[in-house]
Formats: structure tokens, C-alpha cells, sequence
């Protein structure tokens, strides 16, 4: 796919409001679906096969460990996934990046560093070790896609959301084909992912910033990433590791589903922070508000067969995951629309705002879990999802009917709102 452009420097002009323009976006968008639509595939695929290699303890360890790190990094990140996908609405644009990523490294380093230093003195196991990479490696990764489409740097984030998937799958795959075990192979694939994250944006250019300057609300949006990282630990406090790891698994298979629309989003939110004050803006989020409306409903039409599928594949010692892997894809299914709401908020800098509405219903999901969790009927788990997922997609269309379109005022005024 060719490039769409270099990355804009401080004060570059503003994004064509051409239909030649558009269609750049689309094709950005279009390339970057079908990269996160065979990504999405090789990490559920990858999680099962993980999953049927192991037994459910060991993969409920593996789980709640990547979601240790990965709430540390969102933590201590001060919100620079987040910020990264506006930047090319700010000035200073690229010294803006280049700061957050010797941010963001320095960060993933600390958490690497106290990691394995408690994985070694505790001997906690290839389980954990294996978590361990895996949260560094996606940390790394999730940042340089953001950081890269708002460069529109758009062919290098889609190599990088397929080899993050593809890499750690060969080496699954290899360990089911020699029935050897899959722990040093997958430690190697997340070290190999790892390295591709951090090196695809080195910065060449621009001067240091400080990343931390307007970042607040930007933070506190990225924080409610954590309540994800969160649920599977608080499943395993109240109904045990097995119930963990049974969440785990429908978790992990119905958060592929999400991530497709947000690999969407990253493209279109840089593109419409550009657009901002234009009415290009509201041309562009029509099509994509519709794009996610009729894959919602093609996901919750499936949600049922994918249960079944999931189950058969992982194998009998899954069956009572049925219902929450059912539960799970299904709230997927509202989640999409939620992120297309969320994509243009944030394009408009309503960060806080957004930042509300997602954490009353992480907050309502964890409380559900954990009440639920103390039954110990995984299917009762089911209920917290779908609850959850649907008051955050009421919330957020109550706020987008409140703030308006994008074509009315630039977004320095929005921001500031």
C-alpha cells in the first residue's frame, strides 16, 4: 500500500477537504480493517491454541500477569496512546511524538526491569514470564500504531498490526505441530514483537518538549483502558483462578472484534482532528458511523455461532465458557458503536467527557464481576459485560447529542471546552 504522506510539520497546511483526499482515508481505512481483521484472527487463534496447550491455571497465571503489566503501562504512560492519535491536530507535531515515544520507552523499560526482577526472586515460572513479555511487547505496539497514523505513516502501523499477531501464531503453531512445550518459543516471539515496537518509531527529527503538558485529560482516558487489564484479576479474587482463566479466554476472543474498530479509529481520529471545524469533518464520520453500525449488528448476529466454534476448538475443558464467550462477543457488538462515538469525541477534544462515560461502565463491570464472581456460576459473569457495554454506548450518545457536530468550530475552541 503506498503511503498517504509525510508525517506534517509544525504548522503544515491543513488536510485536503477533496473527495481525492477522502478517498486517501479510505484506503488507509481499508488497508489497515484488513490488517486488523487477520490480526484479530491470529490472536484469538493464538490465544486458544495457548490455551489448549496449557491448562486453565496455568493460562488464567499467563492472562492476569499480561494484565498486571499492561495496567501499570497505561498508568505510568500518562496517556501518550491516547494523545498520539490527536497530535497531528497540535503544533509542534513532530517534536510532540518524538517526546512521547522517549516517554513511553522509558516507561515500558521501568516496568520490564521491576517485572522480571519479581518473576526471578519469587520463581514464579515460564507462565508469568511469558505474561510478562507479552504485556511489554503489546505496550510497545499499541503505541507506535497511534504514533505512526498520525505521522501518516499508515503502511508502516499496518505491518506492524500484523506482525504483532502473526509472530507469536508461528510460534504457537510450531509448538502444536512438535508437541514441544510453548513457553520458550512464545518468550522469543514477544521479545522479536517487542524489538519491531520500539524500533519502528525511532525519533530522527525535532526537539525535546515536555509530553506531560495537556496530557491530563488525555491520561485519565487512557487510565480507563485499565478496566480491561482489571477484570480478569478481579474474576480470580472472588471465583478462583479457574473462573479466571475461563474469563480470560472469552475475553480475549471477543477483544479482537473491538480492536477492529479501533485500528479504524486510528486512521480516522488523526484525520479528523485535520478536519475539525471543516464540514469534511461530518461527511467523514457519517460513513464511518455507518461502517460500525452494520458491522455491530454482523457481530451480534454471529455471537452465538462464535461461542460454539470457540468452544469446540478450544477444547471440553472450555464448555462452561459458553455462555460468556456468547455474552462477550455480543457486547463486542455494542462496543463498536461506542468506539465510533468515542473516535469522534476525542477527534473534537472532549477527552473528559469520554473519559466519564467509559469509566461508569468499567467501574459497573468490575463491581458486577466481582458480585457475581462470589456465586462462582461463570455464566452469571455474562450479565456484567453486556450491562456495562450498553450504558457506556447510552452515555456516549447522550454526550455526542450535547456537543454537536465537528464542522462548527475548530478544535483549539473545542478543547478548551
Amino acid at each position: 500500500m503506498p503511503e498517504i504522506g509525510a508525517a506534517p510539520a509544525a504548522g503544515a497546511a491543513p488536510a485536503a477537504t477533496t473527495s481525492e483526499g477522502l478517498r486517501s482515508v479510505a484506503n488507509a481505512a481499508a488497508f489497515r480493517t484488513v490488517a486488523r481483521l487477520a490480526a484479530s484472527g491470529m490472536q484469538a487463534a493464538t490465544l486458544v491454541l495457548i490455551a489448549r496447550e496449557t491448562n486453565v491455571g496455568q493460562f488464567g497465571q499467563l492472562m492476569i500477569t499480561f494484565s498486571v503489566v499492561m495496567a501499570c503501562g497505561i498508568f505510568f504512560g500518562f496517556g501518550a496512546q491516547g494523545r498520539a492519535l490527536r497530535a497531528a491536530g497540535e503544533p509542534n507535531t513532530e517534536s510532540l511524538l518524538r517526546s512521547m515515544w522517549i516517554g513511553q520507552a522509558a516507561v515500558v523499560a521501568t516496568i520490564l526491569v521491576v517485572a522480571s526482577g519479581v518473576v526471578g526472586f519469587r520463581h514464579l515460572g515460564l507462565a508469568t514470564w511469558t505474561g510478562v513479555l507479552f504485556g511489554v511487547s503489546d505496550l510497545l505496539n499499541n503505541y507506535a500504531q497511534p504514533h505512526l497514523s498520525s505521522m501518516r505513516r499508515h503502511r508502516a502501523a499496518t505491518v506492524i498490526v500484523v506482525a504483532q499477531r502473526a509472530i507469536p501464531l508461528v510460534a504457537v503453531l510450531y509448538c502444536a505441530v512438535t508437541s514441544t512445550n510453548v513457553y520458550p518459543p512464545l518468550i522469543f516471539a514477544f521479545i522479536v514483537t517487542a524489538l519491531i515496537g520500539l524500533l519502528s518509531v525511532l525519533p530522527i527529527g525535532g526537539h525535546f518538549v515536555n509530553p506531560l503538558r495537556g496530557s491530563l485529560h488525555y491520561w485519565t482516558y487512557t487510565l480507563t483502558w485499565m478496566f480491561q487489564h482489571v477484570e480478569s484479576p478481579a474474576v480470580g479474587a472472588t471465583a478462583g483462578r479457574d473462573a479466571a482463566g475461563i474469563y480470560a479466554i472469552a475475553a480475549r476472543v471477543a477483544g479482537p472484534i473491538t480492536l477492529f474498530s479501533a485500528a479504524i479509529s486510528q486512521v480516522v481520529i488523526p484525520e479528523l482532528a485535520r478536519r475539525c471545524g471543516s464540514p469534511e469533518f461530518d461527511h467523514l464520520f457519517r460513513k464511518f458511523w455507518r461502517a460500525t453500525l452494520v458491522l455491530s449488528f454482523l457481530v451480534a448476529a454471529a455471537s452465538w455461532p462464535i461461542a460454539e466454534l470457540i468452544v469446540f476448538i478450544a477444547g471440553q475443558q472450555y464448555q462452561s465458557a459458553r455462555v460468556l464467550i456468547f455474552a462477550m462477543v455480543a457486547a463486542a457488538a455494542i462496543t463498536l458503536s461506542s468506539q465510533a462515538l468515542n473516535a469522534k469525541l476525542i477527534a473534537q477534544g472532549f477527552a473528559k467527557q469520554v473519559t466519564r462515560c467509559i469509566s461508569a461502565g468499567g467501574f459497573l463491570s468490575i463491581a458486577l464481576l466481582v458480585l457475581l464472581g462470589l456465586t462462582k456460576n461463570t455464566n452469571l459473569l455474562a450479565v456484567a459485560p453486556l450491562t456495562a457495554q450498553t450504558v457506556v454506548f447510552l452515555m456516549l450518545r447522550s454526550v455526542n447529542r450535547r456537543v454537536g457536530d465537528g464542522s462548527s468550530m475548530p478544535l483549539a475552541e473545542k478543547v478548551t471546552t
